[in-house]
């Protein structure tokens, strides 16, 4: 993986063409020695997890973003689900940001397609993340057609900034 930051957007091109950008508050991780990367550009292979989830350290409030692209723009595979595009690395990174939020906000579409189910936190997670409990699943609808998932919440989007205040640090998928 490499990471190009600027001003505080990143996009972490991934081994199998895949891109994942996002806006973050932390300036990129620091260079280990010997690495060759310019200060916006930073690369230095596998991090360990706990390395990892200092990398990626939640402010106490923030909302981030976090979805898969491949390099043409693409945000589904073949098999029309975004898994396809994602490395072993891609759904580290997914699992590391979910079990650091307190809620994941998703679209209703996105939560049929991509077949969302309860949010889990998986055990190399879980120490880390320090709150026994997995983090709410709240799915945006308009039409309040969305899935029946057990323990989601389900708003119109109408009111974000509620949800916001409930819940610091929100991790937006899709």
């Amino acid at each position: 993986h490499r990471l190009l930051a600027t001003s505080g957007i990143y996009v972490l091109a991934g081994e199998r063409g895949g891109c994942r950008s996002g806006v973050g508050t932390r300036a990129p991780p620091p260079q280990r020695s010997g690495s060759t990367a310019g200060p916006e550009q930073w690369s230095d292979g596998a991090m360990d997890n706990e390395h990892l989830w200092d990398a990626y350290a939640w402010p106490q409030r923030s909302m981030r973003v976090n979805f898969v692209t491949s390099m043409d723009g693409h945000i589904q595979g073949p098999d029309g689900k975004s898994g396809t595009l994602s490395s072993q690395e891609d759904r580290r990174i997914f699992h590391m940001l979910r079990a650091g939020c307190d809620a994941v906000l998703v679209g209703a579409g996105t939560a049929r397609i991509e077949n969302y189910k309860q949010i889990s936190i998986k055990p190399e997670w879980q120490v880390l993340r320090g709150n026994p409990d997995p983090p709410v699943l709240i799915m945006v609808s308009a039409s309040g057609n969305v899935p029946d998932i057990e323990g989601a919440r389900t708003v119109d989007g109408t009111d974000l900034a509620a949800v916001k205040e409930q819940y610091p640090r929100i991790l937006c998928e899709g």
